[in-house]
């Protein structure tokens, strides 16, 4: 994690004890990481989970560490979670969230990867 995060347990559903947000903060500082490891080198495709609310950011932006250079994306948390890539990974897959230009609450409670058909 970079910047300043907050845990919360007002809105569900959520994985574990709780989520984090941003505090709408709309600073660009906050930018949250995870390094997936995948089982076998292939196409992949990677989801940031987060509890849907309007008070979400509609452009979060969302950045993913493919072979051969990285793949970025705007993803809108008002709205459910929808799979983005596919994404060339060898070993792992760093996927990075971030409040850069959002217009709402940066919301991260995981990150999903599965194999691309």
């Amino acid at each position: 994690k970079t910047g300043e995060w907050t845990v919360s347990r007002v809105n569900g559903p959520f994985l574990g004890v709780g989520y984090a947000h941003d505090n709408n903060a709309r600073d660009g500082k906050a930018s949250m990481t995870f390094q997936v490891n995948v089982p076998a080198p292939g196409m992949y495709m990677v989801r940031v989970l987060y509890p849907v609310n309007t008070n979400r950011a509609s452009n979060a932006l969302v950045r993913m560490g493919c072979e051969g250079g990285a793949m970025e994306a705007r993803i809108n948390e008002r709205k459910e979670s929808e799979w983005l890539g596919p994404c060339k990974v060898a070993k792992s897959v760093a996927v990075t969230v971030s409040n850069v230009g959002a217009d709402g609450y940066v919301v991260v409670d995981g990150v999903q990867v599965k194999g691309a058909k």
